[in-house]
């Protein structure tokens, strides 16, 4: 007979298959690519962006080509996260705001000729996150005028995340079939097992008389 024992065990294995779920991963192609002509100014910025559900994780933007005529620096969510230019790896600056008022000394850790970029693991959010891409041109100075040259950002690279399913896989779905039958069949055999009656005080001290 099954018992408390095996009820148990088809619990828990209902349980099991109630609480799996299924992890996938899904990729996101990102690809910027525009040439401003000969440039009348000499700071530029574009933007792309994408999407993350709730629940993603192990979030990576990887970078296969990032090249710009003459500097850009990448900015995910508002946080510098890559860099490019013509001048290769090195020290140079660079202005972020677009009056020049703050130009800075910065680190260019890749160049055009980069092959190699390191992975970048965030910041991500929630919803909707934005790689801005700001350009300097400086060719003629950052705020030289026309001279024939022109500025130009080429990107491509590739959003990765894994994600968690609500919807349960068919090994899942077998797994909790499987608990019910489990619960099914446990709840039938107690039923028709034969119920032993005990024999009423009464009827016992009836039996003494009699046999006295």
């Amino acid at each position: 007979m099954l018992g408390f024992s095996g009820l148990k065990g088809a619990f828990a294995l209902l349980f099991v298959g109630l609480g799996l779920a299924s992890a996938s991963a899904t990729t996101l192609n990102v690809s910027v690519g525009q040439d401003f002509g000969d440039f009348a100014n000499s700071y530029y910025t574009v933007d792309a962006t994408f999407v993350l559900p709730v629940g993603f994780s192990n979030a990576v933007l990887n970078t296969s080509l990032f090249a710009a005529d003459d500097r850009a620096v990448l900015q995910l969510n508002g946080t510098n996260v890559s860099e490019t230019g013509i001048f290769g790896p090195g020290s140079g600056s660079f202005y972020f705001l677009p009056d020049g008022s703050d130009n800075a000394a910065y680190n260019f850790r890749y160049g055009n000729a980069t092959l190699a970029f390191d992975p970048i693991t965030g910041p991500f959010v929630v919803g909707t996150n934005t790689l801005h891409f700001i350009l300097n041109n400086t060719n003629n100075g950052i705020f030289g005028g026309p001279s024939g040259g022109h500025a130009a950002l080429y990107f491509e690279g590739t959003v990765s995340f894994d994600t968690v399913s609500t919807v349960p896989e068919p090994s899942t779905w077998a797994m909790m079939l499987l608990g019910f039958a489990g619960i099914g069949f446990i709840a039938y055999r107690r039923k028709s097992q034969p119920v032993s009656l005990a024999a009423h005080p009464c009827q016992q001290r009836s039996a003494g008389k009699l046999l006295s």
